[in-house]
Formats: C-alpha cells, sequence, structure tokens
C-alpha cells in the first residue's frame, strides 16, 4: 500500500488520504522554473509569473487556460485565488 502523504504531484502539491491536497512549501527549483516557463508562454508577465510559480495554491492548468482565452493575469488571479482558511474555526 502507498503512503498517501508522501505523493506528489508535478505542482508541488501532496496528496492526502481520500483525495484532499495540501500546498508545500518547498518546491522543487526544477518545477517552480517549470511553473514559471508555462505562466510566461501564456501571456504572465516574467515577476507575476514567477510570484504564481511559488505558490501551489493556483491551480496552474486553470490560470493558463482563462489567460489564453483572453482573460487578463491579474484577473485570472483574481478568480482563481485561493480561499484564506478560517483561523477563527
Amino acid at each position: 500500500m502507498v503512503d498517501a502523504e508522501r505523493i506528489r504531484d508535478a505542482e508541488g502539491t501532496r496528496l492526502q488520504e481520500g483525495g484532499g491536497v495540501t500546498t508545500t512549501q518547498h518546491q522543487q527549483p526544477e518545477i517552480f522554473d517549470w511553473r514559471r516557463l508555462q505562466l510566461v508562454r501564456s501571456g504572465f508577465p516574467e515577476a507575476l509569473a514567477a510570484r504564481v510559480a511559488h505558490d501551489g495554491r493556483y491551480d496552474l492548468h486553470r490560470l493558463v487556460e482563462l489567460v489564453e482565452g483572453g482573460c487578463r493575469p491579474e484577473l485570472a488571479l483574481r478568480i482563481l485565488a485561493p480561499l484564506e482558511e478560517d483561523v477563527a474555526a
């Protein structure tokens, strides 16, 4: 049986038991570079792409899809912004 806590996908997220996903703080440099390159190729400015590439909470594929469909990168980020976790709960 595979330990689901140790499985990581190509975007630097950790899969949890039950299918949940959490972000990791330390992505491998190759993953960061790949994410940044995909964002730049889709139309993100370099600085914005670098910032977003470090944040595994964003769905990279959805961001690229929105921007390639004509959405401004800044608006795509607002649309897909991760929800803040409720700390008071």
